[in-house]
């Protein structure tokens, strides 16, 4: 990328001309789930008059799949460096906040909006639907899954539900940086304060939900069963809303659409949608807060977690991504946490079987470092069950004969092996971080109740 701002495209690493060039001023960079092409680290960039312009989709949208996270993240910072569209205007949050003055530096209270950066999240709950429409005019039934889009631009989809008018998905899309997270980013990367790095762009103005039915065929293409569309300035700020969406036509404009399930003959779709906008102070003014929650004993996140009841997780997801900031900071954050739990707990079967802040924090943390790990071991194993169409069955009132019933046996006994094999073969592949987590922890179990069983079951 030059001077002139563009973004040459090569088809090979020894092509001598470019397949594309990018003019990045009028391009826009974004976030891509790993759900839409079922593998992680992808990221897209958009034309930004994608609504309006006659180029076909491979011309407005180039897709890019990087090796690893470390990578993508460093092509999106370096991408969003040249995005120069400003920041959203909508926000009615106020610029002060009172009960956090006291920890406020002095500069924050005199603030104009040039000091502040407005981010966006958008957390979308698909549940399930219900009565929907099929392509299928003979067999009435479909195989559905919901593509989730803004701005004409697809970020994920759910699975694909075979066989079913009235599918259940219980999946979970979050498009964000995001809250504390986003300004903690700034003290690693305050030189990149310009721009703007959250996943909902400034300029994105609507989600649409489409519903599809895969074809069962394949040289054809999926069915549109209906969509549900929503303004984002429509939505409240920082409320869930919840409740059974009717499908509109896919041709249906943006003003169109029922007003109650019962009005659309396509179905409905329940979902949860929150849409939420942060403003975020100059990080020197967060300097005193962030030292009053890392202090050595964590007394005042010990308390934190004591007082609050209903939103632990997310209080425990957010504690980790500001302790993430320093080397070594989660895996102490854990010690501490879990060190005050072994020793509050008197009865050894009832460890870390409550609903703490400690148990949270170390299931968030684990979902941080290990899912990827989780992925590459376990990935192939789940995904050859799935298409397996044998019977693992091993409930006599369900199998007819008995000699099915000693072969489901066996099939099941093999099974769990190869996945116990799988996992104990990958243990030197286990993130060292975790295996950090679980030796203190073991640590602090021996020498609360010197008992090596217990040593196993602290873990599991």
């Amino acid at each position: 990328m030059g001077d002139e701002q563009l973004l040459y495209l090569f088809e090979k690493e020894d092509s001598v001309k470019p397949k594309a060039m990018l003019f990045m001023k009028t391009q826009t960079v974004h976030h891509v789930d790993d759900s839409l092409f079922g593998r992680p680290n992808c990221i897209q960039i958009v034309s930004a008059d994608i609504a309006t312009s006659r180029k076909n989709e491979e011309e407005k949208i180039h897709y890019f799949a990087c090796e690893n996270d470390d990578e993508k993240r460093d092509w999106l910072r370096f991408l969003r460096l040249h995005d120069t569209t400003k920041q959203p205007t909508r926000s009615t949050l106020p610029l002060r906040c009172p009960s956090f003055e006291p920890f406020l530096t002095r500069s924050s209270r005199a603030l104009d909006d040039q000091d502040v950066k407005i981010i966006r999240s958008l957390r979308i709950d698909l549940m399930e639907g219900r009565d929907l429409s099929s392509p299928d005019l003979i067999r009435r039934s479909s195989d559905p899954y919901v593509v989730i889009s803004m701005n004409q631009i697809k970020f994920g989809k759910t699975v694909v539900k075979l066989n079913t008018l009235a599918p259940f998905w219980g999946e979970t899309f979050i498009f964000e940086y995001g809250g504390l997270y986003f300004w903690c980013l700034f003290f690693l990367f305050s030189h990149l304060l310009s721009f703007s790095c959250s996943d909902i762009h400034p300029r994105t103005t609507s989600l649409t939900l489409y519903v599809v039915s895969q074809s069962r065929i394949r040289i054809q293409k999926d069915s549109d069963i209906g969509k549900i569309h929503f303004n984002l300035d429509s939505l409240p700020l920082n409320k869930q809303v919840e409740e059974w969406f009717p499908l509109l036509p896919g041709n249906a404009g943006e003003g169109d659409g029922a007003t109650s399930p019962r009005d659309s003959e396509l179905g409905a779709i329940r979902a949860k949608i929150t849409f939420s906008e942060e403003r975020i102070l100059p990080m020197e003014d967060y300097q005193p807060l962030f030292e009053l929650l890392t202090e050595p004993d964590m007394s005042v996140v010990r308390r934190i977690g004591e007082v609050i009841t209903k939103e632990r997780e997310e209080v425990a997801r957010r504690l980790l991504r500001i302790f993430s900031m320093r080397p070594g900071g989660c895996i102490e954050f854990l010690r501490i946490l879990t060190h005050y739990e072994v020793n509050n707990t008197e009865d050894p079967n009832i460890l870390f079987r409550g609903n703490s802040l400690a148990t949270k924090a170390v299931d968030q943390y684990m979902k941080m470092v290990a899912t990827r790990f989780l992925h590459n071991t376990l990935k192939n194993l789940v995904q050859a069950v799935y298409k397996d169409t044998q019977s693992y069955e091993v409930d006599p009132t369900r199998v007819e004969k008995a000699d099915d019933l000693k072969k489901n046996w066996k099939r099941l006994n093999g099974l769990v092996t190869s996945f116990w094999d799988t996992i104990a073969n990958a243990a030197d592949k286990c993130p060292w971080e975790l295996k950090s987590v679980f030796y203190n922890l073991q640590a602090d179990v021996m020498a609360k109740f010197n008992d090596a069983r217990v040593r196993h079951i602290s873990v599991a």
